[in-house]
C-alpha cells in the first residue's frame, strides 16, 4: 500500500523518517564532478544545492520540489531499484542522488554531478546510477 511520508513523499512500505533527521553526504565522485565543472560553476551549483536542501529538509512536497528544482525519481527499472533521483539545477547541470531511510541516522547521498550535453546525458546518468548502486550495496 502506498503511504505518504514527511514532505509528501509517496512510497511503498514503512513510513520514512522526517527529512530533518537525514544526514547529507557527498561521495568522492560527486566532489570530483564538482571540480571538473570549474570553480565558478561549482560555486553556483553548490549554492543551488544548499537552497534545495533547505526546502527538502523543510518538508516541501515532492510536486513543489519538482516545480522549483526539477527534482524527480528517474524512470526505468534499474533506476527505481537503486532509488536514483535527479536534480536539475542552473538549466544544464545534473545532480544524481539517492537516500537511504533505513540507516540510523538516515542519509541522503549526492552521488554524481555533471554538465548535461546532448551527447553525455544517458551515459552520465547511468554512471550516477552505478554509484548509487554501489552505495546501497555497501550499506544495506
Amino acid at each position: 500500500m502506498a503511504k505518504r511520508g514527511a514532505g509528501g513523499d509517496i512510497f511503498v512500505g514503512e513510513l520514512r523518517p522526517a527529512r530533518s533527521a537525514y544526514r547529507i553526504q557527498t561521495t568522492p565522485t560527486f566532489e570530483d564532478g564538482l571540480k571538473e565543472l570549474g570553480r565558478s560553476d561549482a560555486e553556483r551549483l553548490y549554492a543551488k544545492i544548499q537552497q534545495f536542501e533547505r526546502h527538502w529538509r523543510g518538508g516541501l512536497s515532492e510536486p513543489d520540489l519538482t516545480r522549483m528544482f526539477d527534482y524527480k525519481a528517474l524512470n526505468g527499472s534499474e533506476y527505481k531499484k537503486w532509488g536514483v533521483r535527479q536534480l536539475t539545477l542552473l538549466r544544464n547541470f545534473r545532480v544524481i542522488l539517492t537516500d537511504i531511510p533505513s540507516l540510523n541516522p538516515p542519509i541522503m547521498y549526492y552521488a554524481w554531478t555533471f554538465r548535461k550535453t546532448r551527447q553525455n546525458d544517458k551515459v552520465e546518468t547511468n554512471r550516477g546510477m552505478l554509484i548509487c548502486k554501489s552505495i546501497r550495496e555497501r550499506l544495506l
